[in-house]
């Protein structure tokens, strides 16, 4: 995890993209910024807000976040509640035994420091942690737990307290310990329009007009009207490169 503490020009720049500047958040604004390496946003995001620390995920256009979920890719217009965690670490279940001692730096440094040189560690490539990849219009309910390595599909929801371990498929509902399938949100046919249509790749102001309340409605204008818009590019940008200056910010009128 990385930390920094903000100059007033990162400020500045992280205001650019987020959806409440860095200046208006936790009363004396934002004093610092936590984010894990490879963390990168897109324009209009939200982000968990610790007192006077921001914690930024790895988060796609429209999405926001009231969790820390780490070392995960978050695609479009996702809305995470709070308290949704990951689920610890693997530890070797096929070994002689699960404590870390076994494969962690930690203990064969401590160890070869104080006169043990030739004590050594199984590495921990084994174990290295699995990324979450959460697709784009994903609810996540508060006080959830998913599993590293999982896959949401687009759509899907998780209802609150679920503890997730499987893959969960576009536009399903899943709750409960361990999460199972509750319903699908929509008839197959339904579903498989919707992930035609691909919407989440457009920019918000192509839908003043859509009817996102009535779904067999908003499917007739996108097929009638998607055809004279474009799509937005991938405007991820890298944390760091971005409160380096190393990145140039997109201008309003490509992401609005």
């Amino acid at each position: 995890m990385n930390v920094v503490e903000l100059t007033e020009k990162q400020k500045s720049r992280l205001s650019r993209l987020l959806v409440e500047p860095v200046e208006q958040r936790a009363g004396q604004g934002i004093k610092r910024l936590r984010f894990w390496d490879g963390a990168a946003v897109e324009p209009l995001t939200r982000h968990l807000s610790m007192s006077d620390t921001l914690v930024a995920s790895s988060l796609g256009y429209m999405s926001y976040s009231s969790s820390n979920l780490g070392k995960a890719v978050i695609g479009r217009y996702c809305s995470i509640a709070g308290n949704v965690r990951l689920i610890g670490d693997n530890h070797p279940t096929d070994w002689v035994t699960t404590h870390v001692f076994a494969y962690a730096p930690r203990y064969k440094n401590i160890l070869r420091e104080n006169g043990y040189p030739d004590w050594d560690a199984v590495s921990p490539a084994r174990l290295k942690r699995p990324m979450l990849e959460i697709g784009n219009d994903v609810w996540i309910g508060r006080d959830a737990v998913l599993g590293r390595g999982i896959k949401i599909g687009n759509g899907a929801v998780i209802a609150g307290s679920a503890v997730v371990t499987k893959d969960v498929p576009p536009y399903a509902v899943y709750g409960g310990v361990p999460a199972r399938l509750i319903r699908y949100r929509f008839p197959e046919e339904t579903i498989e329009r919707l992930l035609h249509t691909k919407w989440w790749e457009y920019r918000i102001s192509n839908f003043g007009s859509m009817k996102f309340n009535d779904v067999e409605r908003f499917l007739d204008q996108f097929a009638e009207l998607s055809e004279t818009w474009s799509k937005m590019p991938d405007l991820r940008m890298p944390i760091t490169d971005i409160l380096s200056g190393t990145v140039d910010i997109p201008e309003k009128d490509e992401w609005l």
